[in-house]
């Protein structure tokens, strides 16, 4: 390709301002960020999540043209296959879909899909000012619905459901995120809840989802079981952490290549190489 790459973001939310930042990192002549679609020849367009009208992609046959679905139709369907189903005839009009983990590719392979699949982890959102305060706080960052957990499990294990981070102190603390796999969302999940306690130098507790795993590796400490049967023991541990300036320090050296690798500027990199450029 010798022409342009067109990022398409023409939807006014905030992954659409995170990827925005994104690529303006990217110091390229040839990318061109757009809230409408141009018509070009020989060159890459990028689009994310929106979905356009398939008429206008198929005008564009002449490009390669890359797709970035993120979590959209989280809501929409039982389970993946199901999603996919619903969606295969659009995802066909691209030449290659970037996934949230390796496990969303595999998820899309086992299905039959054939065209090219990238992967892309969902960075950190740099406008927060960082605190070096201590909280024992537990927050999980989010919407419920992207949970297992249930209001009651808040109350119970003394979690703070956050659903604007703007809204709180941005303290070192403990996040927690807990999704089993009778979801849709869990092969659609983004690294964000980890890549946002990563930030902010947190200590972060989950149950095995595959994004994470991806991340943390398989030996990570502070894994909760999918029944929930070793969540006081996983929160003291995580608690214990953050007590013991020695463990803490610790915690935040063995993680900080997971901090690293979610970066603006690396997972920008990361773009660079899904172009080529």
């Amino acid at each position: 390709m010798d022409n342009n790459i067109n990022i398409i973001i023409n939807s006014p939310n905030l992954s659409s301002q995170l990827k925005t930042y994104l690529f303006s990192l990217i110091v390229n002549d040839k990318i061109k960020i757009y809230s409408h679609i141009p018509f070009d020849n020989n060159s890459i367009y990028y689009f994310l999540k929106k979905k356009q009208d398939g008429k206008i992609i198929n005008k564009l046959k002449n490009n390669y043209l890359v797709y970035e679905p993120l979590d959209v139709d989280w809501k929409s369907f039982a389970n993946f296959e199901a999603y996919y189903k619903h969606n295969i005839n659009y995802f066909n009009l691209f030449d290659e879909i970037i996934c949230n983990s390796k496990f969303m590719a595999e998820n899309f392979k086992s299905l039959g899909y054939e065209k090219k699949l990238s992967v892309s982890y969902h960075e950190y959102d740099i406008k927060y000012n960082a605190s070096s305060d201590k909280s024992t706080d537990i927050l999980y960052c989010g919407f419920l619905k992207k949970s297992s957990f249930s209001i009651n499990d808040f109350k119970k294990y003394n979690i703070k459901l956050v659903k604007d981070y703007n809204t709180i102190n941005k303290n070192v603390c403990i996040h927690i995120d807990y999704l089993i796999n009778n979801k849709l969302y869990y092969t659609l999940h983004t690294a964000t809840k980890l890549s946002t306690a990563m930030y902010f130098n947190c200590i972060f507790i989950c149950n095995r989802i595959p994004v994470y795993v991806e991340l943390l590796g398989e030996e990570y400490e502070l894994y909760l079981n999918d029944d929930l049967s070793n969540i006081d023991e996983i929160i003291k541990k995580a608690k214990n952490i953050l007590d013991d300036n020695k463990l803490y320090n610790d915690y935040i050296k063995q993680y900080a290549h997971v901090r690293e690798r979610l970066s603006p500027i690396n997972v920008a990199n990361n773009y660079k190489n899904i172009f080529n450029i």
